[in-house]
C-alpha cells in the first residue's frame, strides 16, 4: 500500500531524529568541572569514605577470628555496640565482655562459619560519618554444604579518633534467625 503523503511522513522522521539529536548534544554536553577550592574536601571525603570501609572489612575479620584485643580498639574509647541483650560502652568494656562471652582457644580451630558485608553505604560529614551495611552470616550444615544461617544489618555512627576513624555507635539488628523446631 502505497503512503498518500510521503512528504509528511519524511518530516515526522526528520523531525524526530532532530529532537533525538538535540537531546543527545545537550547528554553529551561536559559536567562542570569542580572549582580548585571544592577539590581538597571532596578529595578528602573520597579518602574518608575508602578509609571507614577498610575498617568496615577490618570489623568483619577480626569478628571471624576472635581477636578480641583489636576488635575492641576498633572502636572509640567511648565508643558503643549493641548487640542482642547487650549494651557495651567503652572499647575496654567491649573488650573485656567479648573475651568472656566468645573466648578464644587456640588449641581449637576458628568455627567453621563466615559472615558476608554487602550493601554498604557510608556518608561523611566532616569528622563524624554514618553508615548502613547488610550482614550474611554463613555456617557448614551438616552436609559439610554452605548454609545461611543468620542475617541482619548494622547501623553505624563513626567518629575520627586521634586521626583514625573508629565506631561510635554500631546497632547489630538481627533480620532473619533460624527457625525453632516446635516441641513434641
Amino acid at each position: 500500500m502505497k503512503n498518500p503523503h510521503p512528504g509528511k511522513a519524511l518530516a515526522v522522521v526528520l523531525i524526530a531524529l532532530g529532537l533525538q539529536m538535540a537531546g543527545c548534544a545537550r547528554a553529551e554536553e561536559p559536567r562542570r568541572q569542580p572549582r580548585t577550592s571544592e577539590v581538597r574536601p571532596l578529595v578528602q571525603q573520597l579518602l574518608d569514605t575508602q578509609e571507614i570501609q577498610e575498617l568496615l572489612a577490618e570489623y568483619m575479620r577480626l569478628l571471624e577470628t576472635r581477636d578480641w584485643v583489636p576488635y575492641a580498639q576498633l572502636f572509640a574509647t567511648n565508643g558503643e555496640l549493641h548487640f542482642n541483650e547487650y549494651h557495651l560502652v567503652g572499647s575496654h568494656v567491649i573488650r573485656d565482655t567479648m573475651l568472656k562471652i566468645a573466648p578464644t582457644d587456640p588449641k581449637r580451630p576458628a568455627p567453621s562459619a563466615a559472615d558476608l558485608l554487602t550493601n554498604v553505604s557510608v556518608n561523611v560529614k566532616g569528622d563524624v560519618a554514618t553508615s548502613t551495611s547488610r550482614w550474611t552470616g554463613i555456617t557448614l550444615g551438616p552436609d559439610n554444604r554452605p548454609t545461611v544461617t543468620r542475617a541482619g544489618h548494622y547501623e553505624d555512627t563513626f567518629v575520627r579518633e586521634s586521626d583514625r576513624w573508629r565506631f561510635q555507635k554500631r546497632v547489630v539488628h538481627v533480620d532473619v534467625t533460624p527457625a525453632v523446631p516446635a516441641a513434641r
